[in-house]
């Protein structure tokens, strides 16, 4: 009788025991990852409505022939929608990170564009960078590697977390060059229809700690 009394105590202790530890742990768990998520914050950044912040590498944007604006008013022999070289065009980049909970450095390559032609693979029209600014006057970084254009940026918290100034909306203006060099490729290009406006453009954001 005495070692079934022992043996329930035992077993009363080992569940005691199990159940202490057990909530002792959970109690631990959840401390641990509530700290982690303080820690971290909210990180989503959209580019022109693509979320950049699924990727693990820089998100691949790619600019067409709709997400230009040419100067059709100041060019009185050339009808819309068509272009034509030594017309000026421009595009935007709206950086939208306002369920961002950290500041963040972002840069952006951006090559020269050019059209292409179907069925001329050999041929193509050359576009010129010709202006990138930031809309509501923020300062901007840019550096030309490898022939590309690179704008950099940090974003503080300050201004993600004032909706006046949470958007960076950058203007990237270009030109169809029209030096006298490529008059075979704008020739052919003007009895084509359907010509096609490519720029990729490279975009990449990673949180900033040194302050703000």
């Amino acid at each position: 009788m005495k070692n079934k009394v022992r043996i329930l105590i035992s077993l009363i202790a080992i569940i005691l025991l199990v159940l202490i530890i057990r909530s002792t742990y959970s109690k631990y768990a959840n401390q641990a990852v509530g700290s982690l998520l303080s820690r971290v914050g909210q990180w989503v950044i959209r580019v022109n409505g693509v979320d950049i912040t699924l990727a693990d590498v820089p998100a691949d944007i790619v600019i067409d022939s709709d997400d230009f604006v040419w100067n059709w008013d100041d060019v009185q022999h050339v009808k819309k929608p068509k272009v034509a070289p030594g017309m000026i065009g421009s595009f935007q980049l709206e950086i939208d990170p306002r369920d961002t909970q950290v500041s963040f450095e972002y840069d952006i390559s951006i090559k020269n564009p050019v059209i292409e032609i179907p069925g001329q693979d050999d041929l193509e029209i050359k576009l010129a960078i010709k202006d990138i600014v930031e809309t509501h006057g923020r300062p901007l970084s840019i550096v030309e590697v490898d022939g590309n254009k690179v704008i950099k940026r940090l974003k503080p918290l300050t201004e993600i977390q004032n909706n006046a100034t949470a958007v960076d909306t950058i203007k990237v203006t270009v030109e169809w060059v029209d030096d006298g060099t490529n008059d075979e490729a704008d020739r052919i290009a003007g009895t084509v229809p359907n010509n096609v406006i490519e720029m990729p453009i490279l975009i990449h954001a990673i949180q900033y700690t040194g302050g703000n």
